[in-house]
């Protein structure tokens, strides 16, 4: 394919994708929200936090998983993604779990 083409067609989608980053709404919570969740980029189709979270610290780590601290899985603040795996966010909500009983009982 003719180069030129091809960075025309990377820039198209680079307007695509702040178009979808400007139509973000933020909560009171922090979280911010796009209207639309999935984005054509560079040949794949993307779910917005991965593609963010891979453009902000690389491709994601096959068997990784892309977890939400705020819960909200549609949620595309960065400071709120991290990666991690099935088992180790069903432990840390586990510990938080706890962590919240032993701060009830003070």
């Amino acid at each position: 394919m003719n180069p030129s083409i091809e960075s025309l067609r990377n820039k198209k989608q680079d307007q695509k994708l702040e178009e979808f980053l400007s139509s973000r709404i933020l909560t009171e919570n922090g979280c911010l929200i796009s209207p639309k969740q999935r984005i054509y980029y560079r040949k794949k189709v993307w779910f917005l936090p991965h593609l963010l979270y891979s453009l902000e610290h690389g491709e994601i780590p096959r068997y990784t998983r892309l977890i939400h601290s705020c819960k909200n899985p549609l949620c595309s603040a960065l400071e709120h993604l991290y990666l991690g795996t099935k088992k180790g966010e069903s432990e840390l909500e586990k510990a938080e779990k706890e962590l919240s009983k032993f701060y009830k009982s003070l």
